[in-house]
C-alpha cells in the first residue's frame, strides 16, 4: 500500500488511462486509512475521528486522554482491508448468556445473548459501553449491529461489496460461443524455443482487426459487441501472443539486472550481480570484438574468410489483402543467408515448404554449395553464427567442418557461437533491407517474385545473389556422418571430460589434428579439451540425397491453399496446382519451423 494516496498510480501496459478506475482505487484507499476525500461523485467526506461524548455513568470516554484516542483511530485506519479491520473490532466484544429474562410481550422477542465492549488503553483492553465503543473507534451502530450478531454466532467477516449477482447485462450464451468460435478459427503457431509452450497469431493480426472481422461475419452483432468487450473476452479467455516469440532476450541480463535493482537485497549482493554482469557482458563482447578483428584481417589477407550465416523469418506465400487469409493457414517460402564478413557480399539460398525443411541437412548443403565456389586460395576460414540446436549448433555441422580440414580443404577453421541473447548477425542487417522492400508490396505470389525482391533489395554492387534450393539438392548429411565419427568422445589428456557440444562457444578444427576439435567453454578463453571425433583417417562426403522426393504437408494447410486459387492471377496459378499435389500429412506441422 502507499503512505498517501497522491502516490497511488493503477500500473496499465498500453492504452488511454482509465480515470474512474483511478478515482474508485483512491477513494478506496482514503476509506481504509480514514482520510478525507472526495468521492467519485463530488461529495466531501470528513477524515475519521473519535465521536461525541458517551455520556454514562462511568464516563467511559473520560478515561481516555486526546493521545490515546488518536492512536485507537490510527490503529484501527491504518490501511488494512474491511474484513481484517472487522476481525479486529469482533476482538472487542465478548457474549454473554443472558442471566435474568424479562417476561415476554406480544410483540417482544426474547434475547439469548448480551455484549460487554472493549477499548485498548495502552497494552491493556479496558471495558467501555455500547456509546463509548461506537464513539472511539469511529464507527456507526449499524455496524455493531452486525458485528455482535457475527460474533453471536460465531462467524467470520466477509466483505460482500462489489459481488452482485446482477446479470442484467449479461449476453447469451450463444453470442459468447460465437465469439469462442471466431478468436478459434484464427490459424495458430506454438513456439518451440521457449520452456512453455506459447500460443501466436499471425503477427499482421491485431485485437482490433479481430473484433473488425467478427463485426463483419456477424453484423447483426454491431451494436451489441463493442470492442471494449470483445479485447476483454480475449485478454480474460486466451493467452494468445502476434507475431514471433522474442527468443533473443538475454535472460541473465534480465534476472542480474533486476537483483540490481531490488529493494529486498543487500549492498553485498548487489555488488555480486554488479561484478556477475560485467564479466557477463566482457564475454558477449567477446563474440562482436572477433567478428570485427577477423573482418580486418580478410581485407588484408587473401587466404582467409569469414563468413556468417542465419535462416531469415519464414515469409507466407500468396501475400495478398485479403482478409479471408487471416483465417488460413499459408505456404512459407524459406530463406538461408551466407554473408561474407570480410567481402560484404551476400547469398541466399531460397526455397518453398514441401521441398525441404530448416534443419542441419539443408544448412550444410547450402555451406558446402557455397565452399565450393570460392577460391581455393582460401585455406582459413572464419564461421559465425546462432546457437539453435536444430541448424547450426549440433554434431551434423561439427563433423561437416571437421571433414573439410581431414581433406585439405582447409588448414584450420575457427566456429564462434555468441551467448544467447546477444547473437546480433551481418544477416540481420540484410534481413532487415529485404524486410523494407517487401513491405512496400502489398501482393505477392510466387517465390520468383521474392527473388527478385531479394536481389534488387541492395542498391550498392554487388547485388545480392540469389539461387534456388532444389529438392535433390540438399545432401543427406545427418545420415553420413555415424558411419566415419563418433557421436560421444573424451578428451585426449583428461578422461573425465566428455564433448558436449552444448557448452562450447569456440570451436577450432586443424589439419595438423585431423578429425580432432579443440573447444572452449568461452571465445579465447584459457582452458579448453581436445577430442578425437574420427573413426578413421579418411572421409567421404556425401552424395545421396536426403530426400526422394516431395515433403509432406500438412492437409489442412493445402485445404486452405485450394480456398484461395481464385485469388491468384493465372501466370501464377501452375505454381500452387503443383503445390496441391504435394503429399500430404495429417502430423506434419510446417508452422513450427518459423
Amino acid at each position: 500500500m502507499c503512505d498517501s494516496e497522491e502516490e497511488y498510480e493503477p500500473e496499465r501496459k498500453r492504452g488511454k488511462a482509465n480515470k474512474d478506475l483511478q478515482c474508485k482505487e483512491k477513494e478506496k484507499l482514503a476509506r481504509q486509512k480514514g482520510k478525507e476525500f472526495v468521492s467519485c461523485k463530488g461529495l466531501l467526506v470528513e477524515a475519521k475521528t473519535t465521536g461525541p461524548d458517551c455520556n454514562c455513568r462511568k464516563k467511559c470516554m473520560g478515561n481516555f486522554s486526546v493521545e490515546e484516542k488518536g492512536s485507537i483511530i490510527d490503529n484501527i485506519y491504518n490501511g488494512r482491508p474491511k474484513n481484517e479491520k472487522d476481525t479486529f473490532l469482533m476482538g472487542l466484544i465478548e457474549r454473554y448468556d443472558v442471566a435474568r429474562h424479562r417476561p415476554l410481550t406480544k410483540n417482544s422477542k426474547q434475547n439469548l445473548s448480551s455484549f460487554k465492549y472493549f477499548a485498548i488503553k495502552g497494552t491493556s483492553r479496558v471495558e467501555v459501553c455500547r456509546n463509548a465503543y461506537i464513539s472511539l473507534h469511529a464507527i456507526s451502530s449499524k455496524v455493531v449491529q452486525r458485528l455482535t450478531k457475527l460474533v453471536a454466532t460465531n462467524q467470520s467477516p466477509v466483505d460482500m461489496r462489489g459481488k452482485s449477482q446482477n446479470r442484467g447485462n449479461t449476453l447469451d450464451a450463444h453470442i459468447v460461443i460465437k465469439i469462442d468460435d471466431h478468436i478459434s478459427s484464427f490459424p495458430k503457431k506454438e513456439s518451440h524455443y521457449s520452456s512453455l509452450p506459447v500460443t501466436y497469431l499471425d503477427s499482421s493480426l491485431t485485437v482490433s482487426k479481430m473484433h473488425g472481422l467478427f463485426i463483419k461475419k456477424h453484423p447483426d452483432l454491431k451494436g451489441v459487441i463493442k470492442y471494449e468487450y470483445y479485447l476483454k473476452h480475449f485478454n480474460d479467455n486466451y493467452g494468445y501472443r502476434f507475431g514471433r516469440p522474442q527468443v533473443d532476450v538475454c535472460s541473465t541480463c534480465e534476472d542480474l539486472n533486476t537483483k540490481i535493482k531490488s529493494s529486498t537485497l543487500n549492498d553485498v549482493a548487489k555488488r555480486a550481480a554488479v561484478a556477475e554482469l560485467l564479466v557477463h557482458k566482457r564475454r558477449a563482447k567477446k563474440f562482436y570484438s572477433k567478428m570485427e578483428n577477423v573482418k580486418n584481417i580478410c581485407k588484408e589477407r587473401n587466404d582467409v574468410m569469414a563468413i556468417a550465416f542465419d535462416f531469415m523469418q519464414n515469409m507466407p506465400l500468396p501475400f495478398i489483402p485479403v482478409q479471408e487469409m487471416f483465417y488460413l493457414r499459408k505456404l512459407w517460402y524459406y530463406v538461408f543467408n551466407i554473408h561474407d564478413i570480410g567481402r560484404g557480399t551476400s547469398i541466399f539460398y531460397t526455397y518453398t515448404e514441401g521441398e525441404a525443411l530448416r534443419g542441419p541437412n539443408e544448412v550444410c548443403s547450402c555451406l558446402l554449395d557455397f565452399i565450393n565456389q570460392i577460391s581455393e586460395e582460401v585455406k582459413i576460414l572464419y564461421v559465425f553464427s546462432d546457437a539453435c540446436a536444430g541448424q547450426n549448433r549440433n554434431h551434423t555441422l561439427t563433423r561437416l567442418l571437421a571433414t573439410l580440414t581431414m581433406n585439405g580443404r582447409f588448414s584450420v577453421i575457427h566456429q564462434f557461437y555468441p551467448i544467447r541473447g546477444h547473437s546480433f548477425l551481418p544477416c540481420d542487417r540484410t534481413f532487415s533491407v529485404i524486410k523494407r522492400q517487401v513491405r512496400r508490396l502489398d501482393r505477392i505470389y510466387s517465390p520468383n517474385q521474392y527473388d527478385d525482391i531479394i536481389r534488387n533489395a541492395r542498391k550498392l554492387n554487388p547485388p545480392y545473389e540469389v539461387k534456388r534450393l532444389l529438392n535433390n539438392q540438399v545432401l543427406n548429411f545427418k545420415g553420413w556422418w555415424p558411419q566415419y565419427f563418433k557421436k560421444t568422445c573424451k578428451d585426449i589428456e583428461n578422461k573425465n571430460l566428455t564433448f558436449n557440444i552444448s557448452k562450447y562457444r569456440q570451436l577450432v578444427f586443424t589439419q595438423k589434428m585431423k578429425g580432432c576439435v579443440e573447444a572452449s567453454e568461452y571465445i579465447d578463453g584459457l582452458h579448453h579439451g581436445t577430442f578425437r571425433l574420427k573413426k578413421q583417417d579418411y572421409v567421404e562426403l556425401p552424395t545421396t540425397a536426403a530426400y526422394t522426393g516431395k515433403l509432406g504437408i500438412n492437409i489442412k494447410k493445402i485445404q486452405d491453399i485450394s480456398k484461395v486459387t481464385h485469388y491468384i492471377p493465372d501466370e501464377y496459378k501452375s505454381f500452387y496446382e503443383d503445390i496441391l499435389k504435394y503429399p500430404t500429412s495429417n502430423t506434419a506441422d510446417s508452422d513450427k519451423d518459423e
